[in-house]
């Protein structure tokens, strides 16, 4: 409803706002308490989605997200129908996903009707019809993640993704490396 949703970028009071066009209004009182509690840190956390109508939040790399749940995925109860007010956070609006196996969730996309979660050296499927308590989280690779929020790009009818100097295209939940005749080599050079 024509607003842009922002996490933190440092450790701040505003760890999450929005901006309609003409007005910047961050989230605050037991809202924005409860998703520092959720989350961890001061921070909003590493990146966000908007998946049928809730906020997704998810800690992100160990650099950017500096959180102490390093595995949970946060959300927002569902939007009024206006988008007229900020965020709603409740203290169980939360999933921690495969707690436990050293990997940060880093990065979420909204592919083919489901959110998927990237976590390191992994990745999962998250869905749920009309109640988000009967949400299922799926993993659909145990070996290919994502090591920072800027690693993950959707064009078309495609997600791709950077894991270990290499890129896949996720087609129909296939994950297909398609550099393997381009071996990338860091620039220092560039920003």
């Amino acid at each position: 409803s024509d607003k842009i949703w922002f996490l933190s970028v440092a450790d701040a009071t505003d760890s999450m706002a929005y901006w309609d066009g003409t007005t910047f209004t961050a989230i605050s009182g037991t809202d924005q308490t409860t998703l520092n509690t959720l989350m961890g840190s001061s921070r909003g956390g590493g990146n966000l989605v908007v998946y049928k109508e809730r906020i997704f939040i998810v800690p992100g790399d160990a650099t950017e997200g500096r959180t102490t749940t390093t595995t949970r995925l946060i959300f927002t109860d569902p939007t009024p129908t206006a988008w007229n007010t900020p965020a709603v956070f409740q203290a169980t609006n939360y999933v921690d996903v495969n707690f436990g196996d050293g990997q940060r969730l880093v990065d979420l996309a909204v592919y083919q009707d489901n959110l998927l979660l990237f976590k390191e050296d992994s990745s999962y499927m998250f869905t749920y019809s009309s109640s988000i308590l009967e949400a299922q989280i799926t993993k659909i690779n145990p070996f290919i993640g994502v090591k920072d929020r800027h690693c993950v790009a959707t064009f078309e009818q495609s997600l791709y993704l950077l894991h270990e100097h290499s890129i896949y295209e996720i087609s129909n939940f296939n994950f297909t490396a398609i550099n393997e005749k381009v071996i990338f080599e860091t620039d220092e050079n560039i920003p």
